[in-house]
């Protein structure tokens, strides 16, 4: 509250207490809910659905039929794209492709 996000399409891209900062991007029918934080100049399109406390930070694209929940951080330069679920505890960073 009182602080200026990042870039949502629409409201249905931003459910519970998730959170788009910095010059991070929501969009198409991609979701964030629950806990996740979203910053850096990330961006969530497609069919994406991040849940529980998903941390993305970074020069992150994550487009495709995904869902990503758990504890999560992705940071760096990461590309994920396709249709995958990720689901636990962990870390994805670095220079990352998932396809």
């Amino acid at each position: 509250k009182g602080e200026i996000g990042g870039f949502i399409e629409n409201y249905d891209n931003l459910l519970d207490d998730a959170w788009v900062a910095d010059n991070a991007m929501i969009y198409g029918k991609a979701k964030i809910s629950d806990n996740v934080k979203v910053s850096g100049i990330a961006k969530i399109h497609g069919r994406t659905h991040l849940e529980n406390d998903v941390r993305v930070h970074g020069d992150c694209d994550i487009c495709g039929n995904i869902n990503i929940c758990g504890n999560i951080n992705i940071f760096g330069r990461v590309k994920i794209s396709g249709a995958h679920v990720i689901c636990g505890n962990g870390n994805i960073c670095g220079d990352v492709n998932i396809k």
